[in-house]
């Protein structure tokens, strides 16, 4: 995510509103994403593994009643830069430069 992904707020019903945020199989959400249910984000740290995460979010009133919404969260793995072997200098040196690859 490039930032909190903001969940949108509910209104009318009975009492006061509770909003969830779990796995569409009901478990808590996955390592690394934070729900925050003051200002309804969700956002993620680097932890988060890769692929694609469906959750269910929960608003339910204190009359039983209840709304779900289903969405999908797809996180993209890591960017890996290694050193290549042979980028190597000294102070004072000229570096060479390095060509990539077209993908």
């Amino acid at each position: 995510m490039n930032g909190p992904l903001q969940l949108s707020s509910a209104s009318g019903g009975t009492g006061p509103l509770v909003y969830t945020l779990k796995q569409s199989d009901g478990s808590d959400l996955p390592t690394g994403f934070v729900f925050d249910v003051t200002s309804l984000t969700l956002s993620s740290t680097v932890e988060v593994a890769a692929g694609s995460h469906d959750l269910h979010y929960k608003v339910t009133n204190s009359g039983e009643g209840y709304h779900i919404h289903s969405f999908g969260v797809e996180v993209a793995a890591p960017l890996s830069v290694a050193e290549p072997a042979n980028l190597r200098w000294s102070a004072g040196q000229l570096n060479t430069p390095v060509v990539l690859a077209a993908a």
